[in-house]
């Protein structure tokens, strides 16, 4: 047999490797430098003005080349025997403008543009949450009459006694139902009878008004006539949905919530039981007797045009000036309710009030303060936290909207 011998290489193995490699390495080099010609990408400068614009950092708040704010007046609350403060939270305006858009003035109006460069008569501005069928034609979607109002609630499964009431209350007919559920526990609810027919929106440990402001878009709830943002835990047997619009109607209230019998943090929401009264827009209580009325509470309390949050109704007109004052990084919303006359017609006091024919009970179940398998003491600690941000939140509220209306009267 004959044996061949192969001749030499002239290259070792490993040299021809790192070759071949290198050659590949330059291929990629080059090509990413051809993307990055073409495609413009923005150099580490931030050239980009959407980039550039923003001011926000997650974990830390920058503001530079910008003269501080106005600090945080004190805010101190008492609860359970407990003095609650104001946590220490830089703030700025530069932080606050960029922190409450999803870009610049300037942004939005270029995207505007477009919109408007569209066929008009093709355009949809507005949706809602009704539901349709992908097996269906469009006109098999909805044999019945369309809701005409819709329900707004944050709940955690804890309050599913509390929900199942409201449902009951609240029928498919005449209302449309959002539950945001902040525990992650939407397939426990599918026992009730009513879940197909509730729009389910899930994200664990948010507020009633993160999913509002989130959610709650104007041009998504154009569509209903009147949208109740309520809290979980309220008692409605003496408050009937249908009639408390009745009385809103027929009275042209803008903003109302029912009457709450029982504690209640503020002297007008208090309800009026002499025979024949249907609604109040005033009260006389805390300490004002001939006093002008001035929603203040060194003046001892709010006395006219005030609905408080935990069970307002909205008449759809008011609605989007009610979404444009939340604030996108406040998220409990208090202080709020101190602004609110400014989403109704004037006089303000005509056209907010309270119903006390269609009152509640606020069962201040609480169940947003507690976690699952919690101790007493890490509920006690939980509820603190809260009720901290809340208090700073509404100081933050005022002082907000004092620094802005106070620049807006001196144009």
């Amino acid at each position: 047999m004959d044996f061949v011998r192969k001749k030499p290489s002239v290259f070792p193995t490993s040299v021809l490797l790192a070759l071949c490699l290198g050659f590949i390495g330059g291929l990629l080099f080059g090509y990413c430098l051809y993307l990055t010609a073409t495609l413009n990408v923005p150099s580490p400068e931030l050239t980009d003005t959407r980039l550039s614009t923003s001011k926000v950092v997650y974990g830390s708040i920058k503001c530079p080349d910008v003269p501080p704010s106005v600090p945080c007046e004190p805010c101190v609350g008492t609860v359970a025997n407990q003095t609650i403060g104001c946590p220490e939270v830089p703030t700025c305006e530069t932080c606050e403008a960029s922190g409450n858009g999803s870009g610049s003035q300037q942004d939005m109006a270029e995207d505007e543009v477009f919109v408007k460069n569209l066929p008009q008569n093709f355009i949809h501005k507005t949706t809602d949450y009704h539901r349709k069928n992908m097996t269906k034609m469009p006109y098999q979607d909805r044999p019945g009459p369309t809701p005409k109002s819709l329900l707004a609630m944050a709940v955690g499964f804890k309050q599913r006694d509390h929900v199942d009431a409201y449902l009951q209350k609240f029928d498919e007919e005449h209302f449309q139902v959002v539950l945001f559920h902040y525990d992650n526990t939407v397939d426990k609810w599918r026992d009730f009878d009513w879940f197909q027919r509730v729009v389910h929106i899930q994200s664990e440990g948010q507020s009633k008004w993160w999913f509002t402001k989130r959610f709650l878009h104007p041009d998504v709830v154009a569509p209903y006539e009147y949208i109740f943002v309520w809290d979980e835990d309220l008692n409605l047997t003496n408050c009937d949905p249908l009639k408390f619009i009745d009385i809103m109607k027929r009275n042209q209230l803008q903003i109302a919530q029912p009457a709450i019998e029982g504690a209640t943090h503020w002297p007008i929401t208090k309800r009026v039981t002499e025979n024949g009264i249907e609604m109040h827009t005033r009260t006389s209580e805390g300490g004002l007797k001939d006093k002008p009325c001035v929603n203040e509470t060194t003046t001892g309390g709010p006395c006219e045009a005030f609905v408080e949050i935990q069970a307002p109704v909205f008449e759809h007109k008011s609605w989007r000036c009610v979404w444009n004052l939340l604030q996108n990084d406040l998220i409990m919303a208090w202080g709020i309710d101190f602004i609110l006359r400014e989403c109704v017609s004037a006089p303000a006091e005509k056209h907010m009030g309270i119903i006390d024919s269609q009152w509640i009970l606020h069962d201040s179940a609480q169940s947003l303060y507690s976690k699952e398998n919690q101790t007493t003491t890490q509920f006690s600690s939980h509820r603190d936290m809260l009720l901290k941000r809340s208090f700073w939140e509404y100081s933050e509220t005022r002082r907000r909207w004092g620094t802005t209306n106070a620049t807006r009267n001196a144009v």
